[in-house]
């Protein structure tokens, strides 16, 4: 940088004498929704291109009179090259702030000049250049050097982004610190302030690489290609170091289908309700650090590829209780279905470990306890706010409440990471049945296919497992539970969970030993031929697979 530096104070000092007067520049700057002329400081500023670089390869610029940029903005420019020529390593061009110092009078330099982080590198045809304004800093106008002919085609300010876009016109943002744009596109320094980090990838058909890697930190992030998947959201402060280490983000590899990344503020969230979700791959639930909730008691987020899917994670059994063990008995508790049992009548009685419930059930149990009156808990009353919130149920003017779009999962931290693992995938299957039709013809078909012996086994275990008392005569909620527990594991385990855990179970073995013995006899071929074929449609479809609903995982590095 320092070398930079003695190029510019000797460039400068030759430029400026030229600067002449007030004149005003062809470019204007945008600003929420409104334009300024810009000061033209030397003559290629008035038409806003650089021509002949052998006479000047600058453009300096001065912001109107009074106006002065805000925080947590950046300067961004559009850069056209005019040369027909392809470049080379050695055409280059450097962007930066002027600030008051620099100035002689108003609407000329000091003859000396010698700038600090500006950012510099090669340009392509055409990009756009943006360069956050330093918090402590307050700049007066801004200047280009180009070692080829350019065109500056726009200039705004923005909010301030850091990262780079290769897709459409080439973006490369730049913090306030500048740098190379070679540099940034190898790997750079995210903000500690609340940021997420958005990855662009190539659309998965137009590649033959699966996987895309990232490190951050100590962390490599795998990220799983998947058709229609064009952006996933991660958060630096996830992988954020026990000492507070600053977090870089950096491509793993030169060959992977990363097209963009993209550092932006988040906006603060109010905790109150309704709760905002925070959008992410189910793969990063399940270890998201516990003291980055926004309450003590339960986080929620959305599923990025599903936005209309919440994940309620609880800290226990008790809270996630208080959100949903009602409308569990409420929605498929044999004896209870379509009841809102009191607390004294449920409090012995087990929940579930796990929950998932579509836009329409959750809309019955609200709209019958207002009809009713029923005295909700505070935690489901705030459920219902978050709900609303988010379109899952809808309240109508005449306060009634009706189905929206969408569906939840619950899960809890008191389960271990295995069972999270599997709760995840499981009740993450059982949404997507929710929402989509097709997906739930698929199963209908599977389903009726199935070995009959073998599908005589599963519905007798829902009936005689006491935490289940599935109602058999609801076929959707069957053909559901079906598909849930052939998929929630990979497709090598489905055998033996049937044989070795479903199958040793005492009350299907006490009250059926014969279903049970065709089932070890057969080794569940029955259930893992219809899990193959689940299996590769939910993979083509959206890029699952059995035991698997998120495209993330994050792991140390070796």
């Amino acid at each position: 940088m320092r070398k930079i530096n003695r190029l510019f104070v000797v460039l400068f000092s030759f430029l400026c004498f030229s600067c002449s007067a007030h004149k005003e520049s062809i470019l204007r700057l945008s600003c929420e929704n409104s334009n300024f002329p810009l000061r033209a400081l030397n003559a290629n500023a008035e038409k806003s291109e650089i021509v002949d670089t052998q006479k000047s390869s600058y453009l300096y610029y001065g912001f109107p009179e009074d106006f002065s940029p805000t925080d947590d903005t950046a300067l961004q420019i559009q850069v056209l090259t005019l040369s027909q020529s392809d470049f080379d390593e050695k055409e280059t061009f450097y962007f930066g702030f002027l600030y008051k110092e620099d100035f002689k009078s108003k609407n000329k330099l000091n003859t000396t000049i010698s700038p600090t982080n500006f950012a510099s590198g090669l340009y392509s045809k055409k990009c756009v250049l943006s360069l956050a304004v330093p918090k402590n800093k307050k700049p007066e106008g801004f200047f280009v050097y180009s070692s080829v002919p350019v065109r500056i085609e726009k200039a705004a300010f923005v909010e301030s982004k850091t990262g780079w876009l290769l897709q459409g016109t080439p973006w490369f943002g730049f913090s306030e610190k500048g740098g190379s744009l070679k540099t940034l596109l190898s790997s750079f320094e995210l903000p500690r302030a609340a940021v997420k980090l958005s990855v662009h990838l190539n659309n998965a058909e137009k590649t033959s690489s699966r996987y895309s890697t990232l490190a951050l930190n100590n962390d490599v992030v795998t990220i799983r290609h998947a058709p229609n998947q064009s952006v996933v959201t991660l958060y630096p402060s996830v992988f954020r170091s026990a000492d507070d280490a600053a977090v870089f983000v950096k491509r793993a590899g030169e060959e992977d289908c990363v097209t963009g990344l993209i550092c932006e503020k988040i906006l603060p969230s109010d905790t109150s309700s309704p709760l905002v979700p925070i959008a992410t791959d189910p793969g990063m639930i399940e270890n998201w650090p516990q003291n980055l909730w926004r309450r003590n008691d339960f986080e929620v987020f959305s599923w990025e590829q599903f936005p209309s899917i919440l994940f309620f994670d609880t800290a226990d059994y008790e809270i996630q209780d208080k959100l949903f063990k009602r409308l569990a008995f409420y929605t498929e508790k044999a004896g209870y279905r379509g009841t809102l049992p009191a607390d004294s009548v449920i409090e012995n009685q087990h929940g579930y470990n796990a929950h998932d419930y579509r836009a329409e059930s959750l809309a019955g149990f609200f709209e019958l306890a207002r009809q009713e009156n029923f005295p909700l808990n505070d935690y489901e009353n705030l459920l219902c706010e978050i709900l609303t919130g988010h379109g899952i149920i809808v309240k109508n003017a005449d306060g009634s409440i009706t189905a929206g779009q969408g569906a939840l999962v619950s899960i809890s931290r008191e389960s271990t990471t295995y069972l999270r693992n599997k709760f995840i995938a499981h009740e993450g299957l059982h949404c997507l049945f929710f929402i989509d039709e097709d997906f739930r013809e698929k199963v209908r078909e599977v389903y009726e296919r199935t070995d009959e012996r073998s599908l005589a086994f599963l519905l007798r275990y829902f009936t005689v497992t006491s935490d289940l008392n599935y109602d058999l005569r609801d076929t959707y909620l069957i053909q559901n539970e079906f598909m849930a527990y052939i998929m929630q594991q990979p497709l090598y385990e489905v055998g033996e969970y049937f044989t070795k855990i479903l199958a040793t179970r005492k009350t299907i073995n006490r009250t059926d030993p014969d279903k049970v013995e065709y089932i070890l006899e057969t080794n569940a071929e029955g259930f893992v031929a219809s899990a193959k074929i689940l299996d590769e449609y939910v993979n083509k479809r959206w890029g699952y697979n059995a035991g698997r609903v998120s495209l993330v995982t994050r792991k140390p590095a070796k």
